[in-house]
C-alpha cells in the first residue's frame, strides 16, 4: 500500500527498491527520510550570523540565505520553504513584519525568530506566537529547535521539501 499522492506529490510511487511491500515493512514514514531534504531560509543582515547558521544546518537541510526581510519576502514569493529563521532587527523589512507576512500568506511555513534584543521585542513576539531564540545561539540549541519545528514536516509531506537529486 503506497502513500496518498495528495500528501506528497513530489514522492515517487513506492520506495527506491522493493515496491509497496517494503513501505509496509518499514512503516509509512521511511521513504521520506530517503527521498526528501527540507528547505530552510535564513534571514539576517549580519553576514557572519548567516554563515554560522548555514554551517550549522547546511549538512542536514537545504539552506538559502537572505540579507534582509525584503530579500526574504521575494524568495518566499518565488519558492517554498519549510522554515524561515529570521533576525528581528534588519533594514527594509524587519523580522516581525516578515513573520507576520508568513503567518498570513504562507501559514504552512514555520518561522523561528532570533534576536539579541529580547526585552525590546518580547511583547511583539508573544503576540505573533512565533518561536524565538535569543542571540547568541549555540549550534546544539539551534539544531534541536529546528529539528523540533520540522519534525512533523517529514511525516506530513514536508512543505518546502524537495526530492534528493536522482530520486524524482
Amino acid at each position: 500500500m503506497g502513500l496518498p499522492a495528495t500528501r506528497a506529490p513530489w514522492l515517487r510511487n513506492g520506495p527506491l527498491r522493493g515496491g509497496a511491500s517494503e513501505v509496509e515493512e518499514r512503516g509509512p514514514g521511511w521513504p521520506y527520510l530517503a527521498l526528501v531534504t527540507l528547505r530552510i531560509l535564513i534571514v539576517d543582515d549580519e553576514p557572519i550570523v548567516r554563515r554560522f547558521l548555514t554551517m550549522c544546518l547546511g549538512r542536514q537541510y537545504e539552506v538559502d540565505a537572505a540579507d534582509d526581510g525584503q530579500d526574504a519576502l521575494e524568495r518566499l514569493q518565488a519558492s517554498t520553504y519549510a522554515l524561515v529563521i529570521s533576525d528581528i532587527q534588519m533594514p527594509r523589512l524587519n523580522g516581525l513584519q516578515l513573520a507576520e507576512w508568513i503567518t498570513t500568506h504562507q501559514p504552512q511555513t514555520r518561522c523561528l525568530l532570533i534576536s539579541g534584543y529580547v526585552d525590546t521585542y518580547a511583547d511583539a513576539i508573544a503576540r505573533l506566537g512565533v518561536p524565538f531564540l535569543p542571540k547568541p545561539i549555540g549550534a546544539a540549541r539551534l539544531k534541536q529547535e529546528v529539528a523540533d519545528l520540522l519534525g512533523p514536516d517529514i511525516m506530513d509531506g514536508g512543505l518546502g521539501a524537495t526530492p534528493l537529486p536522482g530520486t524524482s
